[in-house]
């Protein structure tokens, strides 16, 4: 079976850092998810949903880390993206509390190699 890799990262509060770094912190996150996937990873990315528009301020950060728990209680692995995140931060102490290893994307991505089928469909890049 596949392993679970739950994404950590960056994202930042849009009032705060403004919209256009906001959403760029959220495309960074999909696109680490992306290539967790491109590795056979069976990847959850809660910043997918703030691509999506309209919910930029929809969900309130106590909400967002009250429904990230159990996310991270259900992976295998968790893999933080670099840079200040409360929030991500809290993720780690979660995934290393129910004994989850913490990983950078480089040690998750030298893990597993990138699989011929996903080179074929993505045309041999990433």
């Amino acid at each position: 079976m596949r392993e679970i890799v739950y994404v950590a990262g960056p994202i930042g509060n849009p009032d705060v850092i403004g919209e256009k770094a906001w959403h760029e912190n959220a495309r960074k996150l999909a696109a680490l998810g992306c290539r967790l996937h491109a590795h056979g990873y069976c990847v959850i990315v809660p910043g997918f949903n703030l691509l999506v528009p309209g919910y930029t301020k929809a969900v309130p950060h106590k909400l967002w880390m009250e429904q990230a728990e159990p996310l991270v209680y259900s992976c295998d692995i968790l893999v933080r993206r670099g840079g200040e995140s409360p929030g991500a931060d809290q993720e780690c102490a979660w995934a290393v509390q129910y004994g989850k290893p913490v990983m950078t994307e480089q040690e998750a991505l030298a893990r597993v190699p990138l699989t011929h089928t996903v080179l074929t469909v993505l045309g041999g890049t990433l």
